[in-house]
């Protein structure tokens, strides 16, 4: 068994980002981190919260059955760093605020997704996430979970 794992290449990896929040809602300007250019898709595919307020620990597995083939499966879990401010979506533009909210976690999002080589210049990808609503959302009366599914075929010249 170990050497079959061995050839599928197994990878196991931890990310934490954190991103700080304005501590004073009453302060003059925004005083929450802004990434300038942050790519959209930060924390996976939907890219429904952005790299602002944000505390995020996003543990992944990754396989490559052949050298064509890789999957992947990988859980966000989000927290708000500062309860004295909202949440962002990746353009820093605040999401449905709950100012009287002292809950931090904003969510979990669970990703599975594949990549696979057709030939030298073109790829298929499908991915499928759901993000489960946590208790700042319900809060905020925003308490919807999302499922997004993509698939994408690329080519390259």
């Amino acid at each position: 068994m170990g050497i079959a794992l061995v050839k599928r290449q197994p990878r196991l990896s931890l990310k934490v980002d954190v991103a700080s929040g304005d501590g004073d809602p009453n302060s003059k300007g925004l005083q929450t981190f802004n990434a300038l250019f942050p790519r959209g898709a930060y924390f996976g595919e939907p890219a429904l919260i952005g790299p602002a307020n944000i505390i995020d620990l996003h543990p992944a597995v990754e396989l490559k059955p052949t050298s064509a083939c890789r999957f992947y499966l990988d859980w966000d879990v989000f927290w708000r760093q500062s309860v004295d401010d909202g949440i962002y979506s990746a353009a820093l533009k605040p999401l449905p605020p709950s100012l009287d909210s002292d809950q931090r976690l904003i969510g979990n999002q669970l990703q599975v997704g594949t990549d696979y080589m057709l030939q030298r210049h073109a790829s298929l990808s499908l991915v499928y996430a759901h993000f489960f609503a946590g208790p700042y959302l319900r809060d905020a009366g925003a308490a919807e979970d999302v499922d997004y599914v993509l698939a994408s075929l690329t080519f390259k010249f």
